[in-house]
């Protein structure tokens, strides 16, 4: 028995991994998203390459919201964790979601 809260979990993370390999079909090599985890509505995605060395390093980011926008959840980026040391090529993003509606952070 699948309870709906269980169910709903399953969708929004089938709906994150769409998201993450969309944004690396367009994005990779120089941003490659991979899922660390999702706790209730907060997910959290390690981004890694090149880009960490460009001006726009948090717009990198933000566009897994707007991937997930895309797909019908409703994405915004609360936090992106940086590196005590910045030469490394690492970001994680960390976003609240919802399921449904087009409403992105800030804007």
């Amino acid at each position: 028995m699948v309870l709906a809260g269980q169910s709903l979990v399953g969708e929004a993370q089938r709906l994150v991994e769409q998201a993450i390999q969309r944004f690396n079909r367009y994005r990779a090599p120089e941003a490659v998203a991979e899922l660390l985890d999702i706790e209730g509505s907060l997910v959290r995605v390690r981004f890694t390459g090149p880009f960490t060395r460009t001006c726009g390093i948090n717009d990198w980011v933000e566009d897994l919201a707007f991937i997930l926008e895309d797909l019908g959840v409703t994405a915004r980026l609360i936090e992106v964790v940086e590196p005590q040391d910045l030469q490394e090529e690492w970001r994680i993003g960390v976003f609240e979601i919802s399921p449904g509606g087009r409403r992105h952070a800030g804007r």
